[in-house]
């Protein structure tokens, strides 16, 4: 995959006006295919948005004890996500198929050839998943990282109800050059709607994805201080000043004072 109608590299150009948002402005779902840096973007139509976390307890109950004993294991994180694949015309159809397409072969680990038709599987399919800021790696900036995980599975379903493409409207005739470089416009079309094809106005899909922490996370033995000064933005890319990064109160004033060192009972009349 490759120019400038790739939608892997974040560029879009249907002609429609969210592809300004979901370019320049980033409103997109980018995934990477870790073990080839294989990478497709969606633009961020979101239908669905749940990020659960869930501490583990292993209890073990005791003879006589009215609770049981409770060992901590460890924090998970699980993303559920969907989003609509919406095309503005059959070019933007056609590019949506090629990247959902790209997409679900990713589900598929990385195979080497060993001997005769052997092949031994040598990686995983591991992901990583970006959304502006809500899925990245804490502390990177909106340009930053996806986080690491894996993914349980797609579910592709294209709107019925919305239509498809079985003919060119003009869109592909125009951008054929995109499409296939040095190929007859007409060729192109042609290739494109070959026996039969249809190209959905609409898709949604829909994943479950296990987030692998890839950074320290947790707390030192002072209560105010994290092992990781960037887990301050975590999980969201937010910061949130520290107790540490406060200014000094003067040791004039006492620390339930406000400006000038009026209380605060001053301040609101409840007090003289």
């Amino acid at each position: 995959m490759g120019g400038k109608d790739d939608l892997s590299t974040g560029y879009f150009d249907s002609g429609d006006v969210t592809d300004a948002l979901a370019g320049p402005g980033q409103q997109r779902i980018t995934l990477t295919h870790i073990p080839t840096s294989t990478q497709v973007s969606f633009k961020a139509f979101l239908t669905e948005f749940d990020d659960s976390y869930s501490s583990n307890w292993n209890k073990t109950e005791v003879y006589g004890r009215m609770d049981p004993i409770v060992t901590f294991q460890g924090t998970e994180r699980t993303i559920s996500l969907a989003w609509d694949v919406v095309a503005f015309n059959a070019y933007e159809a056609y590019n949506n198929m090629k990247n959902v397409s790209l997409l679900l072969r990713m589900l598929y680990p990385v195979y080497e050839k060993a001997s005769g038709n052997t092949h031994v599987m040598t990686a995983a399919p591991l992901f990583k998943l970006k959304f502006m800021n809500l899925i990245q790696q804490t502390g990177t900036g909106m340009n930053g990282d996806g986080l690491v995980g894996s993914v349980s599975g797609f579910t592709y379903n294209p709107d019925i109800n919305a239509g498809f493409f079985n003919t060119d409207d003009g869109s592909i005739m125009k951008n054929a050059a995109k499409i296939d470089p040095g190929t007859n416009a007409l060729v192109v079309v042609r290739k494109v709607f070959e026996s039969g094809a249809l190209l959905p106005q609409s898709i949604n899909l829909a994943c479950t994805y296990t987030v692998m922490h890839t950074h320290a996370l947790g707390w030192s033995p002072n209560e105010k201080s994290q092992l990781n000064r960037s887990n301050q933005k975590f999980p969201y890319n937010t910061y949130v000043a520290s107790d540490s990064d406060a200014p000094a109160v003067p040791s004039d004033e006492a620390p339930g004072s406000t400006v000038a060192g009026a209380t605060k009972a001053e301040v609101d009349g409840s007090g003289k």
